[in-house]
């Protein structure tokens, strides 16, 4: 018999032959879970030029090898020119003889070992998964055509088809307790698992031969986005950021801008854009140097940085005064207003004040470089006390926090003017804002009549601005809509591509073998669909000369056999594993066993994900949230998901999925979950019913399947191993290298009289030595027959040897009975309607009856009647509460508390300028401005505080109006305004109900005020009477309207906060 060993493409001599055993096998009979491979014993291949070649003098211990050992090799072993093993050599170890002679021991393994070794430690977010393919927009458009449209392939879309690409399912991440309501912004990319797998055979070099990869089922399967915050990467954020530093006005092209007290009287302001001329960082090339304008380009959170190093001058006009005569005119100061400007609106401001004295006319006078604080020309803006705490005085910055649209375009701007700090008045009479100049001399005589003025000077100022740096940085925010998705954010990190690929191989049952035609090919088929009907006869091989066994296969069993998914840490998880000790979607199968109490677990590296019922609509939604200590939802990140997308259900009421273009009202869903179906399922990836289920059958009847992975896909192969019946035989047959180039595990094989399962070859490569082979002879099982049961309420049923969940209530130990959908319970006796959510019990006999939300009870035999909420009873015990927003502390009620109502706003609302449209001023936020019809109380008391910046000419009126709703409560009439630039105004107001009813009463009192460019402040009270119906659902609104159409009005809010008072 000839013999060659072909190494990575070179043939290696094998003249003494290749003494070794070749096990050929493809799964093992005690844990039926684990994937096998075809391998070697150790060969010891002698040194020769052509194997010291290919592994590059590996053995010189003083030589720089470039050989590395912990790298496969490909390999061949021929037997009479007959390839018996294909697949991969690995080095284990080298000797060293006499006479500088080697010999290397190595191993050989088979293409179902190559491929786990060519996936190795590759994750599933690695590049060379090609997830950039899948990148697209985040838009509306993008995520609803997902669902049964199209989807984005390399920039192109392509027509929807299951498996391929990705669809944006709806699952509650806990982003917003809406839940009829769906940003944009809050649903995430779901890859289907047909593309993992197919994109990490690609990157491996693998292809697969598989109807069950291929079938409905498997294109279904989608692994859901499983991270706390769906946002770009650091690298795709990094390009966005912008430095830039080198100031130069654009108007003069120089660090330095001029103006006179001629040109530029008393409050007038001259505006110039500042530029910078060195970009250090702008990768995106958004900063424009020559114009001063940034361009952002892509939509996202920023913070704007500016800051800038001066100095200022100025030079009296020439006149009679001796030197150190020239006073600044009541302390007169030189303002300078850095602003920065988004799309022509201020988003934030800063100003420097400098003041000089004792002056000499036409002598210029420069402010010093200081580097210490306090300085005596750098002071601070008038209302503020003390010296300009700054280090250096002369530094100025400007921040701001801000949401950018790609497209929006950002500058620097300067408004620069002189002014008195005080209203300058000489000899008790107020001087007319004409006569002002910037200084006079103390020691002219005064005219002898009021005015009673001293000589006034004119003079030139000079800003120069020594250093400044802009920069934008993004933040650390989620995408948002608009952006550009990097679907490589969307995969589950830190998750090897050879565990994804065992989970699922075992999730099914699936057997994988290479294919005889083409060995890189994996032929891969559940068990049930593994065996072909195709019968080898290996009669006339068997060799009787040896000993043959038959060992039952049952004396491997275990006692029990454990079908899970991974457990997690998020809410519904939890909340399962502490009412039944056990992971959702788990299957325990017990056997009868005297001799073994060992048990033998399946685990998954996927988690499971209950599904949640809405009560007020159909929709079961899948669900993967935490909850905070008053049990209200948050985001957490969970470990890896598979999911059935089940394309779009219908819902009985419609839900809005929101955009910044408008809301769409939807009255079907992109339904995922673990069933096909949640009402009348015909599949479950789950292993085995789950205890409970988190929704009820108050919007459908609920059937239930027990076509579960267990059923479907291992019940026949466990119940066949271990059956007393099933036996396993050992046995030596005399094979030839054809045979073992035939070999096959998917037919039966004919001997001894019976048709038997290949299991395992081990093929001696010695001439004419018989090959040990272990056979199956399972016992015939019938195959699980599909049962659909329908729920009813919560009595013990069961389908086929398992229970029907439990529906919507859930009986634990101590006789609570409470909600399942976010209700906690220590105690005993206690009842908690099926309607009401987020309840926390500690105590014994309370009661919250139907549609009360957020109950917190401490004590006992408590009451909480219909339709509540925001409930504490805190150490209190026997009362029964008939209204919402009630406190009891230690048994007593706490009537001073926080309501319903409260609202913060987070984002600066819209700029409004250039319009007499009467105009709402409130930004969104957290919270509500709504209360609900029949909640006011005669006496309720809210306050509330509004404030932002704002520009307007000189008389420019504007009417502030309070509203509910359309309804005008209050209004400050029509304010004549002075001069103002980009500085701060404020509005606050206290609302108390006199009477209730549909006539009834609302006082309302309020005080608004804003800071001139004179820098005092401004402002008056106001009050008012209002009709209010508080049967009805009312809502706050606070809206301005300006008087005349002028671009230089501006006004926006920054910050608002409303709470109860009482």
């Amino acid at each position: 018999m000839t013999e060659q060993l072909i190494i990575d493409g070179v043939t290696i001599p094998v003249d003494k032959g290749i003494s070794t055993v070749l096990t050929f096998s493809i799964k093992d009979i005690q844990e039926p879970d684990k994937v096998k491979s075809s391998f070697s014993k150790t060969i010891k291949l002698p040194g020769s030029k052509a194997i010291n070649d290919k592994l590059n003098f590996v053995f010189e211990v003083n030589s720089d090898s470039t050989f590395n050992p912990n790298l496969k090799l490909d390999a061949v072993y021929y037997q009479n020119d007959i390839a018996v093993f294909s697949g991969f050599i690995q080095l284990k170890d080298i000797i060293k003889k006499d006479y500088n002679q080697v010999e290397y021991s190595v191993v050989l393994f088979g293409e179902t070992a190559n491929i786990f070794r060519e996936l190795g430690n590759k994750f599933l977010n690695d590049s060379g998964m090609l997830w950039n393919e899948l990148d697209h927009d985040y838009t509306r458009t993008i995520q609803a055509n997902s669902w049964d449209t199209s989807y984005i392939l390399n920039g192109v879309v392509t027509s929807f088809q299951y498996g391929t690409g990705y669809t944006y399912p709806m699952i509650n991440y806990g982003n917003d307790t809406n839940i009829s309501v769906y940003n944009v912004n809050e649903m995430f990319p779901a890859v289907y698992a047909k593309e993992y797998i197919d994109r990490m055979f690609a990157d491996s070099g693998y292809t697969y031969s598989s109807n069950f990869f291929n079938a409905s089922l498997f294109k279904h399967l989608i692994i859901p986005f499983n991270g706390k915050e769906f946002k770009p990467s650091q690298t795709d954020l990094s390009p966005r950021q912008v430095k830039a530093n080198t100031p130069l006005f654009l108007s003069s092209g120089t660090n330095n801008f001029t103006l006179n007290s001629v040109t530029y009287p008393i409050l007038t302001f001259a505006e110039d854009t500042l530029r910078l001329s060195n970009e250090v960082i702008d990768a995106n090339n958004q900063y424009d140097p020559i114009t001063g304008i940034l361009t952002v380009g892509a939509t996202g959170f920023y913070r704007i940085t500016f800051e800038a190093t001066l100095q200022t001058e100025t030079t009296p006009q020439a006149g009679a005064a001796a030197a150190g005569d020239l006073i600044a005119n009541g302390d007169a100061s030189f303002q300078i207003n850095f602003g920065v400007f988004v799309n022509g609106i201020v988003s934030n401001s800063v100003t420097s004040y400098t003041i000089a004295d004792n002056l000499t006319p036409a002598v210029t006078y420069q402010t010093a470089n200081p580097t210490t604080y306090p300085d005596s020309n750098f002071i601070n803006p008038q209302g503020v006390t003390g010296v300009r705490n700054y280090n250096p005085p002369n530094k100025y910055q400007v921040n701001t926090d801000i949401q950018l649209t790609s497209g929006d375009e950002l500058v620097i701007k300067t408004f620069t003017y002189w002014r008195p700090r005080d209203v300058p008045e000489n000899g008790g009479v107020y001087l007319p804002l004409a006569d002002i100049k910037p200084y006079y001399d103390d020691n002219s005589t005064p005219l002898p009549y009021p005015p009673f003025t001293k000589d006034e000077y004119d003079a030139d100022f000079k800003i120069i601005i020594s250093n400044a740096n802009l920069s934008l940085n993004i933040l650390d925010s989620p995408y948002l809509e608009g952006d550009t998705v990097d679907m490589s954010t969307a995969i589950p990190d830190k998750v090897k591509q050879r565990d994804f690929l065992t989970s699922i191989i075992k999730m099914f049952n699936l057997y994988m073998i290479p294919d005889e035609n083409n060995l890189k090919n994996m032929i891969i088929e559940p068990r049930k669909d593994f065996y072909t009907t195709d019968i080898l006869d290996w009669s006339g091989k068997l060799d009787y000369s040896q000993d043959m066994n038959l060992t039952p296969t049952a004396v491997t069993n275990k006692q029990k056999y454990i079908y899970t998914y991974k457990q997690d840490a998020d809410y519904y998880n939890k909340k399962y594993e502490a009412s039944w000790l056990d992971t959702y979607g788990t299957r325990n199968v017990y056997l009868e066993n005297d001799f073994n109490k060992d048990e033998h677990k399946t685990e998954l590296i996927f988690s499971p994900t209950p599904m949640v019922g809405q009560l007020d609509n159909s929709r079961v939604v899948s669900t993967i949230i935490d909850v905070d200590a008053t049990l209200q939802q948050k985001t957490i990140k969970s470990n890896i998901r598979i999911l059935y997308y089940g394309g779009m259900k219908v819902s009985s009421n419609n839900w809005i999925h929101e955009a910044i273009a408008g809301n769409v009202y939807w009255g079907e869903y992109p339904y995922a979950g673990h069933f096909n179906n949640p009402y009348t399922p015909t599949i479950d990836i789950n292993f085995g019913l789950p205890r409970e289920i988190y929704y009820d059958n108050t919007y459908g009847t609920i059937t239930i399947t027990n076509a579960n992975l267990y059923e479907t896909y291992h019940r026949k192969e466990l119940e066949q191993l271990t059956d007393k019946d099933s036996k396993i035989f050992t046995g030596y047959f005399l094979l030839n290298p054809v045979d073992i180039a035939n070999l096959s595990f998917r037919p039966s094989y004919f001997f001894e009289n019976e048709y038997w399962n290949l299991h395992k070859v081990m093929y001696s490569s010695s001439i004419y030595q018989p090959s040990k082979c272990e056979f199956l002879k399972l016992k015939a099982v019938p195959t699980p027959t599909v049962i659909t049961e329908e729920l009813i309420g919560v009595g013990e049923k069961s389908i086929g040897d398992e229970e029907l969940p439990k529906i919507n209530q859930n009986i634990l130990s101590g006789d609570n009975i409470l909600s399942m959908k976010s209700s906690h319970v220590d105690g005993v006796n206690n009842f908690i309607d099926k309607t009401a959510m987020f309840v926390d019990i500690k105590g014994d006999n309370n009661k919250v009856f139907t549609g009360s939300k957020n109950i917190t009870i401490q004590g006992d035999n408590n009451v909480i009647e219909s339709n509540l909420q925001n409930i504490s009873l805190i150490n209190t015990s026997n009362v029964t509460v008939t209204q919402s927003n009630t406190t009891y502390m230690d048994g007593k009620q706490i009537i001073a508390s926080p309501l319903y109502g409260l609202y913060s706003q987070t984002v600066n609302s819209a700029t409004i300028t250039n319009s007499v449209v009467e105009t709402s001023i409130i930004g969104s936020g957290v919270g509500s401005l709504t209360v609900p019809a029949n909640a006011f109380k005669v006496g309720d008391s809210y306050h509330a505080k509004i404030g932002g910046l704002i520009s307007a000419a000189n008389n420019d009126r504007i009417t502030v109006n309070i509203r509910n709703g359309g309804i005008l409560l209050a209004t400050t009439g029509l304010i004549n305004l002075e001069v103002v630039t980009a500085l701060g105004w404020e509005l606050e107001l206290d609302f108390t109900v006199d009477t209730i009813g549909a006539t009834g009463t609302i006082s309302t009192n309020g005080n608004f005020a804003y800071n001139r460019n004179t820098g005092s402040l401004e402002g008056f009270v106001f009050q008012d009477m209002g009709s209010i119906d508080t049967t009805v659902l009312n809502t706050l609104d606070i809206t301005v309207q300006w008087g005349q159409e002028k671009t230089a009005d501006q006004i926006y809010s920054a910050n608002f906060v409303l709470f109860k008072t009482y």
